[in-house]
């Protein structure tokens, strides 16, 4: 099976999740079988009771269980999308991004504490994605709320600053080893979604004429 996995990255309100669904709907009109996984962090909360977000960061010890049980979920979505049967597995986020969104919200030893159990599981986790896409940050919730965005009541809306420097130390971490697999989205939504159906596109063909050579 010549299955391509991608993952969306970035901070909050840069448009992942909007973004992620629309390049799932272009490829399911042009014939691909697609599976999109959606962040696992609200899962997580609502098995710990969590109901928003602002009241879990108060609470570092819940935080970093949290945090541990969601990046749990995460891997096994992503051993579960490796041997699907689609085309194209599409993850809202990936799990470096629990990583750097604690950065923030955890006191420094809880934090590197996370940063001591998962750095194996977050390199393993590169290793199989195809490609990573971060949008480039959007400068206004006005601009979010266009792009269909909500208050779900675990949606915070970080200033411009918090989410550039998401994106930043992201780069950081995927560093020349992960690098090349990484694509900045730019532009207009469609912009953005035209460039990463082709880039899958791309993938997609590469791995199945691959996989033809091999037989």
């Amino acid at each position: 099976m010549a299955i391509v996995m991608v993952a969306f990255t970035g901070g909050a309100g840069t448009g992942k999740t909007t973004i992620a669904n629309k390049v799932a709907e272009v490829l399911k009109g042009q014939g691909y079988k697609v599976e999109v996984y959606g962040e696992v962090f609200r899962k997580a909360c609502r098995q710990y009771g969590i109901t928003n977000l602002d009241e879990l960061r108060k609470l570092p010890r819940a935080y970093t269980e949290v945090e541990d049980y969601a990046m749990r979920l995460q891997v096994v979505n992503e051993k579960y999308a490796r041997n699907s049967d689609a085309d194209v597995a599409i993850f809202d986020r990936m799990l470096l991004d629990y990583l750097v969104y604690s950065v923030w919200y955890l006191p420094i030893d809880r934090w590197a504490w996370l940063v001591q159990e998962w750095q194996y599981e977050v390199l393993k986790s590169l290793e199989r994605f195809d490609a990573i896409f971060m949008p480039d940050v959007i400068v206004s919730v006005e601009c979010a709320r266009l792009w269909d965005m909500f208050d779900d009541g675990f949606r915070v809306w970080e200033d411009v600053r918090v989410a550039k420097e998401h994106n930043a130390i992201t780069k950081r971490w995927l560093g020349e080893r992960f690098g090349g697999k990484l694509y900045e989205l730019r532009g207009s939504l469609d912009e953005r979604v035209s460039l990463a159906v082709n880039v899958i596109r791309r993938l997609y063909n590469v791995k199945s004429e691959r996989r033809v050579s091999l037989k």
